[in-house]
Parts: structure tokens; sequence; C-alpha cells
């Protein structure tokens, strides 16, 4: 895959310079940084991506690639996906990526699509203190690329989709965790299940 700058839209909102982590999920689970390998849990699959390959993850079977601790606490940082909705069938929302260690559900972070009753949208949040981005509806069978951003200084969440923003909102939280494995396709302790997804990740 391609690193998520303009190569992928006509957008330049990532800097390569910084870039931590960076999955292509190309036939295996390693990191292109060589600091945050993942490990599959539950069998997800590769499967045809965007550009080479993607692993997909199905809805309700706790498929998920878990991570190393990625240092995001304190720190500005931009999370960006290709990903590909088959069907979103959780009840509340279906995760895409993020961080909850057990007992500490104030310490978490989660990325997500939404369920608002009529359509999901993509969601961004530090439990509790969160962003919706309320429209537009995510349309499955169909590859978007998500993007979601925190500035610690000025506390701003951002939502962006096919390199538009889409929403924005300050928040009185920010990521507290200072240990707990990175997540893709479930959050467990907070998400339980994964949306039938394909992703890349960057």
């Amino acid at each position: 895959m391609p690193v998520c700058n303009t190569t992928c839209l006509n957008q330049t909102w990532l800097s390569t310079s910084s870039l931590v982590a960076s999955w292509d999920f190309d036939n295996d689970y390693s990191d292109d940084e060589n600091d945050y390998d993942g490990t599959p849990s539950n069998g997800p699959v590769f499967v045809q991506g965007y550009v080479n390959q993607a692993v997909s993850f199905a809805a309700n079977s706790g498929q998920m690639v878990s991570t190393p601790y990625i240092p995001l606490a304190n720190k500005s940082f931009s999370i960006n996906a290709w990903v590909y909705p088959i069907g979103l069938t959780n009840l509340f929302h279906s995760a895409i990526c993020g961080l909850c260690p057990m007992g500490a559900n104030d310490y978490c972070l989660h990325m997500t699509f939404h369920n608002n009753v009529t359509s999901f949208t993509q969601y961004f949040g530090f439990y509790g203190d969160d962003v919706n981005s309320y429209a537009p509806a995510i349309t499955v069978k169909n590859w978007i690329h998500v993007a979601f951003t925190f500035d610690s200084t000025t506390r701003t969440v951002s939502i962006y989709r096919n390199g538009v923003l889409i929403r924005s909102g300050t928040t009185n939280s920010q990521l507290k965790a200072k240990n707990g494995s990175f997540q893709i396709g479930t959050i467990p302790n907070l998400v339980g299940s994964s949306t039938t997804l394909q992703v890349h990740i960057c």
C-alpha cells in the first residue's frame, strides 16, 4: 500500500517524516516501520485490497490484529485507513481501531462506525468525550479513506472522509493510557464485535 499522502488521494494531511507505524496487510501483519508488528486473533483473513491485499474481519467473531502499545498518550496524532465495509451489523459501534486497557474505560481511544439508528457514521472518541460525524452515512461495498486527527495543544479532534473534513470539535480529554495493545478490527474492552471490514491502516 502506498503511504497515505498524495499517492492515496489529492490531499496531504499526513507527513511521512513523522510516520510511527504502517500496516499494508499484504499477506502479513508486519509494521512497515518495524516497531509494531501485529498479531492476529480469531482468524482474520487476507483478501484483495485497495492496493495489493487487505485484512478482512468478520462481524461478531472477535477477529482483530493487536500490536504492542503505541505511545500516543498526551500527543498529537493522525490515524488513517482505507476501509471497505461489507456489512455494518453492530447495534452501537463497529470498530475500526483503538486502544482500551482492561478495567480502564476512561483511558480508551476508539475510532469506529457508529450506529445512528438510520445509518452508520464515523466516530472518534476518548470514552465519553467523543465526536460523532453524524453525516454523511457510510455506504457498504465501497473503498473509502478515513482519517482521525487529534491536536493535543488545542485538544481538537477532527474526522475526515476521502480527504474532506466532515466534523471537528474540542474535547476535555485526551488519550491517557500508558499501556495496552493497539487493536484493529475489534476493541474487546469497549466494542465487542467488529464490522465485516477490510482494511489497510497507517
